[in-house]
């Protein structure tokens, strides 16, 4: 087609194009389908002649265009008409629709749909929604092969014609929000190839008719925010309804009082229902809800039983469960037995400290929801499930139960399927994810032996913000903390301060650094120290670090990024970073230890310099063994991280020196004002 020329070419769509065709007739006898939405704010109107002319036109949509004249002679081989906000009040009668399949008349004007009934054989889908001033159908009978039919919105419609029983092709009926229409005609009921009547926010319908169960093919049921308080009996006919929803929304109506919902319990082909904001007390439920054995989904938001329905545990093929906004709390729920097909399960909204129920009965991989749960503090987790805890305000610890870690990795991470995918956005007071991270403050003896080890002590009364990665909240004005990640393999500590100390022996003021790798097997652990701007937020740049082992100055066998969880900020000063990270057991192959820092922001220029100390056994046993050996005083330790694991009963002090490095940074004793209980450090002998 000639793009240059519009009267040239058989569809249209830009406005100038369709513009100059309708009011110049350009090229008008060539056009099969026309799209002409015009500004709202200056509606066109062109002459009926236009349309006349246009005798191969299949295809037109309007908005905001009005015509002038007759209708009689033209549009005779349309067969899909849109016009959103169409100008008249009804459709004109000289109108030709014959051919026509498709009927869409979007308008705030329309108050009846024909003066007389007319015979449109090929009319499939006739959408008339939003008509604010429709109020009746009319006759409709002539809609002899009409398949869908869509009043959505027609807030002002009183009845629905009784010609609708006249359908009997009729698939899908839409009188969403019609808030009028005070009943159904008895002649719906004739409708047996209805598959979808949607209802919902017909607020002033009251019931529906006896007969409703003779639409044997009904498939999805819609009457939510309806003024229906009991269904007719005959609903337990409708053997193919799989869509059953009886949901109020709490922001546009009321809940009833009383819901009579017995005739729901034997509609056994129903996989979803959806009982939300109904009202429910911890007595609507029945005993036994064999009566549904294929429920798939069950939502039942809104609700104010406290309880788990014991009966729920009848629903073998649940997948998803929606008790969110229930009031549930700790106390009142018993644990829930198993739903063997669950995938979904939405807590989010309740009123508990920590998780209501026994979740081990939940099968691997199932999500589980706890959104906006304000009295939230510990989570009980299962090693297999998927949480998203965002919003839980008060939410500080989550603790996984079974084993989850892999400490015989080669990698300085350890992989859980447990931690991955989680949301925890806007928990602000979370210190603690089982396995990933934990924050704590430093204690008075892990201090002093900091300041002894780095001479850092000026620094020491400083406080620093934090900021979570995970979370993206703030922990503000916090003494010294000591963060654990990752099963305890990577240990980092934050303060204030631009220099890096003498101890760490490799410096650089830049980014990275490459050092030689002792061969004789003595690199157990490795300290790295990174100095960095005060940085405003997350945007403006966080470190990360990057190290990679290798084979020769060309190749790399190991590489690992990593940046913590929490991230350091100080208002004035520049902030050092400490960080110690046990050396993967394949560290002995390599020659050659490159240790590089980059910013993840907007900010590359905010790194200040990096400091580097390979920490080998001998040096551990020089440096601790006089501090430790008088404490010990020859018993075997267990080296228990933060997290909690033991990982083994060792006998002799000197052995295990190279791990206790990490614990006298992370020792007992939460309180930084008060020296630390022996009573309490006796909890780490055997």
């Amino acid at each position: 087609e000639n793009l240059s020329e519009p009267g040239e070419r058989s569809r249209l769509s830009f406005y100038k194009d369709v513009h100059n065709v309708l009011k110049y007739y350009e090229g008008i006898n060539k056009v099969i389908g026309l799209k002409g939405f015009f500004p709202e704010t200056s509606e066109k109107s062109f002459s009926t002649k236009a349309l006349a002319r246009m005798s191969k036109i299949r295809i037109l949509q309007l908005r905001n265009a009005n015509f002038v004249g007759s209708f009689e002679h033209f549009l005779k081989e349309l067969s899909w008409l849109f016009w959103e906000r169409y100008p008249q009040v009804s459709i004109p009668s000289s109108l030709n629709l014959k051919k026509l399949v498709v009927l869409r008349l979007r308008n705030r004007k329309l108050k009846y749909i024909w003066d007389v009934s007319k015979v449109l054989k090929n009319l499939k889908v006739l959408d008339l929604s939003h008509s604010h001033d429709l109020i009746g159908t009319s006759d409709i009978s002539g809609l002899l092969n009409i398949e869908k039919l869509i009043f959505k919105d027609c807030i002002n419609l009183i009845e629905v014609h009784q010609s609708i029983g006249n359908l009997s092709k009729l698939i899908y009926l839409d009188l969403e929000n019609c808030q009028n229409l005070v009943h159904l005609p008895i002649e719906i009921c004739k409708l047996r190839f209805l598959e979808n009547l949607n209802l919902h926010l017909c607020s002033k319908l009251e019931e529906l008719p006896e007969d409703f169960g003779n639409m044997e093919s009904l498939k999805e049921l819609s009457i939510g925010c309806t003024a229906i308080k009991h269904l007719p009996m005959s609903i337990g006919h409708l053997k193919n309804l799989t869509d059953f929803s009886w949901n109020y929304e709490r922001s546009l109506l009321e809940s009833p009082s009383t819901h009579d919902l017995s005739p729901l319990w034997s509609l056994a082909s129903v996989k979803v229902l959806n009982l939300s904001y109904c009202n429910l007390s911890d007595n609507s439920f029945p005993q036994d809800l064999s009566g549904l054995p294929n429920i798939e989904m069950l939502l039942l938001r809104g609700n104010t039983f406290h309880c788990f329905p014991s009966c729920l545990s009848q629903l073998w093929k649940l997948k998803e469960l929606d008790v969110s906004e229930c009031d549930l709390s700790s106390t009142t729920c018993p644990a829930v037995v198993s739903f063997p097909s669950l995938h979904k399960l939405n807590l989010s909204k309740n009123n508990f400290s920590g998780l209501p129920v026994d979740l081990s009965f939940l099968p691997l991989k199932t999500q589980v929801i706890i959104h906006e749960c304000k009295k939230l503090q510990v989570i009980e987790a299962e090693s297999h499930t998927a949480y998203s805890t965002a919003n839980c305000t008060s939410l500080e610890r989550v603790r996984f139960k079974g084993e989850i870690f892999n400490f015989l990795g080669k990698n300085f991470t350890c992989f859980s399927g447990a931690i991955l995918c989680q949301n925890y956005y806007g928990c602000e007071k979370l210190v603690e994810i089982q396995g990933s991270f934990k924050l704590k403050p430093l204690s008075i003896a892990e201090l002093a032996k900091l300041e002894r080890l780095f001479r850092l002590k000026p620094l020491l009364n400083k406080r620093l913000h934090f900021c979570n990665i995970w979370t993206f909240t703030w922990i503000k004005s916090r003494p010294i903390q000591g963060l654990s990640e990752y099963g305890c393999r990577i240990y980092s500590i934050f303060l204030a301060g631009g220099m890096i100390p003498d101890w760490f022996n490799h410096q650089n003021n830049g980014g990275s650094m490459v050092v030689d790798v002792p061969q004789d097997g003595s690199f157990q652990m490795l300290a790295v120290c990174v100095v960095y701007c005060s940085m405003k937020d997350l945007d403006s740049g966080y470190p990360i670090l990057s190290i990679a082992m290798k084979d020769d100055i060309n190749s790399s066998s190991y590489q690992q990024k990593y940046a913590p969880m929490f991230i350091g900020f100080h208002a004035k000063d520049e902030v050092m970073w400490v960080s110690y990270w046990r050396a993967p057991s394949l560290v002995n192959e390599c020659r050659k230890l490159r240790v590089k820092v980059k910013t993840q922001g907007s900010q590359p220029s905010m790194l200040k310099g990096i400091g580097l100390r390979l920490l080998h056994e001998d040096e551990l046993d020089h440096q601790l063994s006089e501090e430790l050996d008088h404490q010990l005083s020859g018993k075997s330790l267990a080296y228990v991280f933060g997290t909690g694991y033991t990982l083994g009963r060792i006998a002799h002090v000197g052995k295990v020196l190279k791990s206790v490095f990490l614990r006298k940074f992370y020792v007992a004793g939460e309180q930084p004002e008060q020296p630390p209980d022996p009573a309490t450090l006796r909890t780490f002998w055997i």
